[in-house]
Order: C-alpha cells, then sequence, then structure tokens
C-alpha cells in the first residue's frame, strides 16, 4: 500500500489518476503503470526521508518525471569530480 501524505487526497483521487481504464476492444489497462511502480519502490521512500527531498515523490505526471530526472542526472554530470591521479 503506498503511504505517503499529500500525494492522494483519497481513494477517488487515486483512481483518477492510476485507475483501470478499459478500453473500446474490451482490454483493460492502469492509467500510469510506469509512474506508479516507480513511486511505490521502497527504496525511493527510504532515500527521501534520508535525504529530505521529496520531490519525486510528488510527481503528478510522466513529463514531471522526466523533466526532474533529466535536472537531477544534468546536476550531477556538472558537479567536478576528482580523478585519480595516476603515480610513476
Amino acid at each position: 500500500m503506498i503511504y505517503y501524505n499529500n500525494l492522494f487526497r483519497n481513494y477517488a483521487e487515486f483512481q483518477e489518476r492510476f485507475g483501470i481504464q478499459e478500453h473500446g476492444n474490451g482490454a483493460k489497462n492502469r492509467k500510469n503503470k510506469i509512474l506508479l511502480s516507480f513511486i511505490k519502490n521502497p527504496e525511493l521512500l527510504r532515500q527521501a526521508r534520508k535525504t529530505g527531498d521529496y520531490t519525486l515523490l510528488s510527481i503528478r505526471d510522466m513529463t514531471t518525471l522526466k523533466q526532474i530526472l533529466n535536472d537531477k542526472s544534468a546536476a550531477r554530470v556538472s558537479t567536478p569530480r576528482r580523478t585519480p591521479t595516476s603515480c610513476p
């Protein structure tokens, strides 16, 4: 079960975002399945508690997820790293 205080107000809001969707041919699938599995990851909650950064837990759609992850990876790349020096 997902337990995040500010992510959903009630079950109806959860159903609106991640509920089962039925198509015209009778097939059923879950809306935003990838985003739901990302949010349900227990490691994500542990990391958010450890760092105090809850931005990845408050994502509402895949576009926002992509933008945040791109920003975070760009910040990592722009951070200068120490290169190991070789010994003669």
